[in-house]
């Protein structure tokens, strides 16, 4: 029914400017006002994306595990334990764009009944069809990390006035093995689009330092400061990021032991985690508080302290002067929250065009390094050599 569609929509402006040329004495002059042969055009693009997902289908309960049918797609269909989600995509810009779409489940957590043993995460699966023309599938994946967000379209071409059609295919894969954790699910998918405006970079799955590089993000670390970020390939000690006035006991960082000890977190402080060595992972630091892939190893009381130099990534801004133990790692994702607003959202990018960095300076096509989501700028390398590139995502 039309009331149970619920309505994503994605809008933006983008300015394309239609700029006249004029032949005045044998060469070409750009204007910006009038000229006595006809006035400057500018048209103006509108953007807008509307996803409908219908929300009586994303709720998921009570499913049963069982067998997807890779021959057959017609008994997937009438399988009352697949869950089935129409997504339908509409392009009302005034352009043709490209856009991506994300998926997470909210809330979807193991049986915590401590009677109940097997089953994971990873046996919920999912398979993405496209609907239009042909009926195919377009990506498929599971429910490891059900919070975090999986691009299941990327950079998909639409043009103005077009639609596109989707089903979500969502099941608990039956096993041989006893499964009982996955009793009594309760939780929500997500679908979320956004268009990507943005032709000047390109994302990639990570990007990796080896030792020489670091980020300056120009924010300056305080109490309130959290942090959240994925990384691999831990290889060598050093600080993973952080900013110090004077000493590990007045910053705002993380240090972690490229060897099997435990890594240290800078809180105003220098505390040591007993989360032992872990070369790859999720961490969110939150305050005091420091996770690793969902555990809480450590949690310091509130302290009201800032630190008068910007942090730094892949290494420590040591009071301005001095770059703190730089370490190897591939890094995914890097988010900063102040007062738990974000206010640096990088992914791992390079630009496709020359173009200005977060510095002011001009930086050739094909420089790596962190796009802010959150002020649109692109942070690149304040140190040696170049960083190491992901494949694209």
């Amino acid at each position: 029914m039309e009331e149970n569609i619920k309505k994503k929509i994605i809008l933006g402006v983008v300015g394309i400017t239609v700029l006249l040329i004029v032949l005045i004495t044998a060469t070409y002059a750009w204007f910006s006002a009038r000229s006595e042969d006809e006035s400057q055009q500018i048209t103006t693009a509108k953007v807008d994306l509307v996803v409908e997902v219908n929300p009586d289908a994303t709720h998921i309960t009570n499913i049963k595990p069982t067998t997807w049918d890779a021959e057959d797609m017609a008994n997937n269909n009438d399988n009352k334990d697949i869950v089935q989600i129409p997504i339908k995509v509409t392009n009302n810009s005034t352009i043709d764009v490209k856009y991506y779409l994300r998926l997470l489940a909210e809330g979807l957590e193991l049986n915590n009944d401590e009677t109940l043993t097997g089953g994971n995460l990873s046996e919920i699966k999912y398979i993405l069809y496209e609907l239009d023309d042909v009926n195919k599938e377009i990506a498929r994946g599971d429910f490891t990390e059900p919070e975090k967000e999986q691009i299941i379209i990327r950079k998909k071409a639409i043009k103005k006035d077009e639609i596109q059609n989707y089903k979500l295919y969502l099941y608990i894969e039956e096993t041989e093995e006893i499964q009982n954790r996955l009793q009594g699910l309760n939780f929500n998918i997500i679908i979320n689009g956004d268009i990507k405006t943005n032709y000047e970079i390109e994302e990639l799955e990570y990007i990796e330092s080896t030792g020489t590089q670091y980020i300056d993000t120009k924010y300056y670390p305080n109490g309130n400061s959290s942090y959240s970020f994925k990384y691999s390939d831990n290889r060598i000690s050093g600080v993973m990021f952080g900013a110090y006035n004077t000493s590990w006991n007045d910053g705002s960082g993380l240090y972690i032991k490229g060897s099997g000890t435990n890594p240290f977190l800078h809180y105003y402080s220098n505390v040591s985690i007993s989360a032992g060595y872990h070369s790859e992972g999720i961490i969110d630091i939150n305050r005091g508080t420091f996770v690793l892939d969902g555990t809480e190893y450590l949690s310091l009381p509130y302290k009201n302290f800032s630190v008068d130099f910007p942090l730094y990534i892949f290494a420590g801004n040591w009071g301005g002067q001095e770059l703190e133990q730089p370490t190897e790692y591939r890094l995914y994702y890097f988010k900063i929250y102040d007062n738990d607003v974000l206010v640096r959202d990088f992914v791992p990018s390079y630009n496709t065009v020359t173009m200005i960095d977060a510095d002011g300076n001009e930086c050739p096509k094909g420089t790596i390094g962190l796009y802010d989501r959150v002020e649109e700028k692109f942070y690149t390398n304040k140190g040696a050599e170049s960083f190491l590139k992901g494949p694209e995502i």
